[in-house]
């Protein structure tokens, strides 16, 4: 695991490196020289990061219908359980899109299809507080 952790890290560090030579990039090599571990440690057993927060908030978008999601921190074709922390109704959605923007929205962990939204809260609510876990990879 520690060759694992280092070589990704290595190259993690050069492609930061690379990518912000420019003076017009300094706040995005801050935010890379602080958190590469975070983004890039793995588990033996998957290829999903560790570091991913299991509550938050999630939102609704309009795409394809179906019990689907865009999640930053769970790879596509992964199933997840979403569990409204306010009712404790729960759906599970397959993974399908990356999302949401994590610089836009930092405290949202998922968005989740309209449809899959709806089985646990009401769309005018736009925004709820979820627990999120992994059913399989």
């Amino acid at each position: 695991m520690v060759r694992k952790v280092i070589f990704t890290a290595a190259i993690f560090l050069v492609s930061a490196e690379f990518l912000v030579k420019s003076p017009a990039n300094e706040a995005f090599e801050r935010e890379l020289r602080l958190s590469p571990a975070k983004a890039i440690i793995k588990d033996e057993q998957s290829s999903v990061n560790q570091e991913k927060p299991s509550t938050g908030v999630a939102s609704w978008y309009e795409f394809k219908e179906g019990a689907f999601a865009a999640s930053p921190y769970f790879k596509k074709g992964s199933t997840l359980r979403v569990t409204n922390l306010d009712n404790g109704k729960f759906v599970d959605v397959v993974v399908n899109d990356y999302g949401p923007n994590r610089r836009k929205h930092p405290n949202r962990v998922i968005d989740l299809e309209r449809l899959a939204f709806q089985k646990i809260a009401p769309l005018k609510l736009g925004l709820i507080r979820v627990k999120v876990n992994r059913l399989t990879d």
